[in-house]
């Protein structure tokens, strides 16, 4: 389809002469373009929004503006560009309808409330990855069908993607029983395009539903949960796609949470060596390269392999902070990895550091068992080590103190009533008594 488009705009681009003198065909073009940005790598999918822009260009269609708007706006998300995802929102907001562009058939037309609720759920995804969920919710909350009680096809359509958005925001907030109960109804929705070339929501779908077995304490009923689906991506070399990404790694955190490391390793290395080669094709891989790596940290950490650990979670903290993610619970198990690896200096920095950062608090739920088990976990060593620490200390102070008694002579012992060690000396002069 692709290869056939480029040649279709190459001819428009040779034979037209006065593009303004055809609009209607210059609207079926952008709207082609605009169906295939959907497809192929951050590249194309840039190009061609950007060429979408262009034919629209001073053409008021408010259908195909909100169209291209909601493209702008997802793509740019999946970019890890969220002030510019929320600009081009904003700006169809400011152009059409705070100026009164809008008719009343526009306003009674369900395609184009369809499109009003895309726009609506892409602006609550923003807010869901800037961590505003209850305005997340609120916003998601504003759009409805124009009859609630018998939706047109498109609106049932994007009634789905609407829940999906309500389950992210529920499993971010921890609530994962309420977020798998409501994404399996979702995914059952969806079951019958999970063979066809429409297959992405789905695959989506099913990997967020796997995610929350693994949270449930479920793991063991991930991979057969998944396998066929998996398999099917593989028979088509699609396993590197966005969706056989997710796939991939929710299989992996099964694995990582019933301690099949080897296996959680093996999935988590073939995913990171596709990132590394696509690296300048793939814009969209960023945020996967930081589950990763905090897949690969673990992995390592539960190993007890502390310098390729500590190389892991450096590598996730560069990831977080391209990508403006919080890294307080990186931080604590790095710095956790190097108080084991015998780094004692750069340790205790990097954990005043991560406390201040995880004080206020926890963090999304958004990488299975990470800011949940793993936050547990990891607080909960660093306390033993602590406490460990503290133990050893006060048996060496013992010891040392206990040896000064020993040299001291006898008579010493009964005369001696000044200095900060004084009742434990009367201690070991007791037993030496005895």
């Amino acid at each position: 389809m692709i290869p056939h488009l480029v040649r279709v705009l190459g001819e428009y681009d040779n034979t037209v002469e006065s593009q303004s003198s055809l609009p209607n065909f210059r609207r079926e073009i952008a709207s082609a373009v605009l169906a295939a940005s959907m497809f192929s790598d951050s590249r194309w999918k840039t190009e061609t929004v950007a060429r979408v822009r262009d034919l629209l260009k001073d053409d008021d269609d408010l259908y195909l503006n909100a169209c291209i708007a909601h493209r702008e706006s997802v793509v740019f998300r999946m970019s890890g560009k969220l002030p510019d995802s929320t600009s081009a929102l904003v700006r169809f907001v400011h152009t059409y309808v705070l100026t009164n562009s809008l008719n009343k058939e526009s306003e009674t037309n369900p395609r184009y409330n369809a499109q009003r609720g895309k726009l609506t759920i892409s602006y609550s995804l923003n807010l869901i990855r800037g961590g505003e969920l209850k305005d997340a919710e609120r916003e998601l909350q504003a759009w409805k069908p124009l009859n609630p009680d018998a939706p047109l096809t498109l609106e049932k359509l994007v009634c789905l993607n609407q829940n999906s958005a309500a389950a992210k925001i529920l499993r971010y907030q921890g609530k994962f029983k309420e977020a798998l109960t409501l994404q399996e109804r979702i995914l059952k929705e969806r079951s019958p395009y999970k063979y066809s070339q429409n297959a992405h929501e789905y695959i989506i779908s099913l990997s967020f539903v796997a995610d929350m077995y693994t949270e449930l304490g479920r793991a063991q009923e991930v991979e057969s949960l998944i396998q066929e689906t998996l398999n099917n991506l593989v028979k088509n070399s699609e396993q590197n796609s966005i969706a056989g990404r997710h796939l991939q790694i929710s299989l992996a955190e099964s694995y990582l949470e019933r301690s099949m490391f080897s296996e959680a390793r093996t999935i988590l290395l073939q995913v990171k060596a596709f990132l590394d080669d696509n690296a300048l094709y793939d814009q969209f891989g960023d945020s996967v390269t930081f589950q990763v790596l905090v897949g690969l940290g673990r992995v390592c950490h539960r190993q007890k392999r502390w310098s390729e650990a500590v190389s892991y979670w450096n590598l996730a903290e560069e990831a977080a902070r391209k990508r403006q993610y919080s890294a307080g619970l990186v931080k604590y198990s790095m710095a956790h990895a190097l108080r084991m690896s015998g780094d004692a200096k750069e340790n205790k920095k990097l954990a005043e550091e991560a406390r201040e950062m995880v004080k206020s608090r926890r963090g999304m739920f958004w990488i299975t068992r990470f800011q949940s088990a793993w936050y547990d976990y990891i607080v909960r060593r660093w306390n033993e080590g602590v406490n460990e620490v503290s133990r050893l200390m006060h048996i060496s102070l013992m010891r040392d103190m206990g040896s000064r008694a020993l040299r001291l002579p006898l008579h010493s012992c009964a005369t001696a009533n000044t200095g900060m060690h004084n009742s434990l000396q009367q201690i070991y002069c007791g037993f030496m008594g005895d």
